[in-house]
């Protein structure tokens, strides 16, 4: 069921099986720290999200991380 997800027309579920992996390696709450990070404005740290290249915020810009 999580490979069909995975593998489904959303770019960003491929994600989910690397996910899992990260989570047992490094625990939950690592991992979810590491995920505030990288969903965060590099410049103001407001919350972002998927297709999100602009920050609605400060203006900050990143490249989008699914095209």
């Amino acid at each position: 069921m999580i490979t069909k997800f995975a593998h489904d027309e959303w770019a960003h579920h491929i994600d989910v099986i690397d996910n899992l992996h990260r989570i047992k390696e490094i625990g939950m709450d690592a991992w979810l720290e590491e995920q505030k990070q990288q969903w965060s404005c590099p410049k103001c740290g407001t919350r972002t999200h998927w297709y999100q290249s602009k920050c609605y915020v400060c203006g900050a810009s990143w490249k989008c991380r699914y095209e």
